[in-house]
């Protein structure tokens, strides 16, 4: 890492990175920290990563990646270097309104705020998810539960675990994350990458909510 000057906690900054050297067992992503206000350069750096099995051991990493990975490489980037249109999955409904809380949703909204302040994207390259299916939602939760969610028929000890108070929108926006984070996955498995802007609210057990994980 080479840091070239001071920043401080109000400056907003750029952080680019991209493929510098690629082989098939070794690649190196070089990354490069700007002001955005000047594009004054803060930092730049490289990372040298090596392409390993579950094991830890050593392998050539698999053609599809390999051929997805030469497509995106360059050998330098500065502040006119392009973006590629990353297929982001987004909505509204996932910020809750909640107001200073513990679990703060409108991050989602600020966060797609900012990618559209940047100008590298508009509001057309996000795509609008659809809500998670009970065939997909049976494969972790049970058939009551997830009657529950969708009917708002819970008990008061069940609703006095919740973090979050329940209501209509947090089971839209719950069914919304979850298929939107399926549907961002689907997507890596076709493109190589995807991002869904809320995936916070974690499903994590099969008959109850609890805190902020339904």
């Amino acid at each position: 890492m080479r840091y070239r000057r001071s920043v401080t906690y109000d400056d907003r900054l750029t952080i680019r990175t991209w493929i510098k050297s690629l082989r098939k067992r070794v690649l190196v992503f070089a990354y490069l920290i700007q002001r955005s206000d000047d594009g004054r350069i803060v930092a730049e750096g490289e990372t040298q990563h090596l392409v390993v099995d579950r094991s830890g051991k050593p392998i050539s990493m698999p053609e599809r990646y390999f051929r997805l990975m030469q497509d995106g490489q360059t050998n330098e980037c500065r502040s006119g270097c392009p973006i590629a249109k990353l297929p982001i999955f987004y909505s509204q409904n996932y910020d809750l309104n909640l107001g200073p809380h513990i679990f703060p949703s409108q991050k989602y909204r600020l966060i797609y705020r900012q990618l559209l302040d940047s100008g590298d994207f508009s509001a057309e390259d996000f795509i609008p998810p659809q809500p998670a299916t009970d065939e997909q939602l049976l494969l972790v939760h049970n058939r009551e539960y997830l009657r529950k969610v969708r009917t708002g028929d819970f008990t008061l000890r069940e609703l006095m675990r919740m973090e979050i108070r329940f209501s209509p929108e947090l089971a839209k926006a719950c069914l919304l994350s979850a298929g939107g984070t399926i549907q961002a996955c689907e997507r890596a498995l076709l493109s190589g990458i995807s991002v869904n802007l809320g995936a916070d609210f974690i499903m994590l057990m099969p008959r109850m909510a609890r805190g902020s994980a339904f």
